[in-house]
């Protein structure tokens, strides 16, 4: 795009699990007290809300469009090249803004495509209607995803784009093919999860990666404003080499977002993901 790329904040708001009616008002106080990262994604069924909040942050004169950065995410049913686009312009019209910031496929899971005017967010069922609903899959090779990604940021309609929930394998995969490098891989990591192999391999392929879920299943819950600029002001925190050793040996493998477990249990498909 001819533009110095721009990094993403230390710190961000994550949207998900944030009740639709407490998100305007939540993303409004976060930019407030000095959040620049918003974390949305289609699936959490809130950007209207959130892009009523940046928009009431703007207007207040909280900061600029340009000191944000807003990040969203492709949804599984929007993975074939004909819909990708179509998904990122949704979710553009919904958080009011002309560009994304950073976009990335949600999860390296393609479903059956779900037209918007039939159900928006598609979620995990094709037809939940069905006398025995399941997830089902799509024959959709996530390269052709890629390159549909690939495509926005010709258009100017995002910025960057990245991926989610990847593995150490599907890393080496789309490095193999991607014109495009991604610029962010997102992936749950906390204590009980430090994925230490996963992030060796970001690291030697020089792509950042976001934590989601920072504090395990307690991220889930922990939205309060006062919370909000706790969590601000410890991204100057600063750990010894000793400190995050001792962090690290409380690794578990222990995931909280695993859909090896969840889609079975909810949506009545054994999917995993991770080995």
């Amino acid at each position: 795009m001819g533009s110095v790329q721009r990094s993403a904040p230390d710190v961000g708001l994550g949207l998900w699990k944030i009740d639709r009616s407490d998100t305007a008002a939540m993303v409004r106080d976060a930019i407030e007290i000095g959040y620049r990262h918003i974390d949305s994604a289609c699936d959490y069924g809130n950007e209207i809300e959130a892009g009523r909040g940046i928009a009431d942050a703007l207007t207040a004169g909280h900061c600029s469009r340009e000191d944000l950065w807003i990040t969203s995410k492709l949804w599984n049913t929007f993975h074939a090249r004909d819909h990708v686009a179509e998904g990122a312009k949704k979710t553009l019209a919904d958080l009011g803004l002309e560009y994304l910031d950073l976009y990335l496929i949600h999860f390296p899971i393609a479903q059956p495509y779900v037209p918007i005017e039939t159900r928006y967010p598609p979620e995990w069922f094709f037809d939940p209607d069905a006398q025995e609903p399941k997830m089902e899959l799509a024959k959709v090779p996530l390269h052709e995803t890629w390159e549909a990604m690939e495509a926005l940021v010709d258009q100017g309609l995002v910025r960057q784009i990245g991926v989610c929930n990847y593995n150490a394998a599907l890393m080496h995969d789309l490095m193999s093919y991607a014109r495009i490098k991604p610029a962010m891989l997102q992936i749950e990591s906390h204590p009980y999860l430090t994925q230490e192999p996963l992030l060796r391999v970001a690291q030697g392929y020089g792509i950042p990666v976001t934590a989601f879920s920072p504090l395990g299943a307690l991220s889930y819950v922990s939205s309060r404003k006062e919370r909000l600029a706790e969590h601000l002001a410890h991204q100057v925190l600063s750990l010894s080499e000793d400190e995050m050793t001792a962090i690290s040996s409380l690794n578990q493998n222990r995931r909280f977002n695993d859909p090896g477990v969840f889609c079975e249990a909810a949506f009545n498909r054994f999917h995993p993901i991770y080995d």
